[in-house]
């Protein structure tokens, strides 16, 4: 084998992958180039630390801990969500009072009002009774 070879034939030697001829090359190779020994070294160092477990025993609690953490985020969550519910209930009917109180104004005005001015200027007023401005604005609807 060559330097080349021994580079794309590390992995699969420590994972014990190379045939008994190739790995006997593999060996013979390492043993006469330094380059390619401390190319293996590095290789099988980092395996072996890459492949060792670690198992960490997580603290007392700490499952419940976690669990609490999301629960009291829900709380906040679904506070926030019913303030903004309220808040835009509250919107909606302060709205709906105003827009039924202009439109009660809105009839009062054209059905107590006989004649409607269109323009400022005197000389081009024109007036329309204001049954027929009443019934032009609620056919529409």
């Amino acid at each position: 084998m060559n330097c080349k070879e021994i580079n794309k034939s590390v992995i699969r030697y420590i994972e014990n992958e190379l045939t008994p001829e190739k790995e006997s090359e593999f060996k013979e190779h390492i043993t006469k180039c330094e380059e390619c020994s401390v190319l293996y070294s590095d290789f099988s160092v980092t395996y072996d630390a890459l492949n060792t477990k670690h198992e960490i025993e997580p603290k007392a609690f700490f499952t419940e801990s976690v669990m609490n953490k999301i629960d009291s985020e829900k709380a906040k969550e679904n506070i926030f969500d019913i303030t903004l519910d309220i808040a835009i209930s509250k919107f909606f009917k302060k709205f709906a009072y105003t827009g039924i109180a202009f439109i009660i104004a809105l009839f009062i005005l054209l059905y107590t009002t006989d004649n409607l001015s269109l323009f400022n200027n005197p000389a081009e007023e024109e007036y329309f009774p204001a049954n027929e401005i009443s019934s032009i604005f609620f056919d529409n609807f």
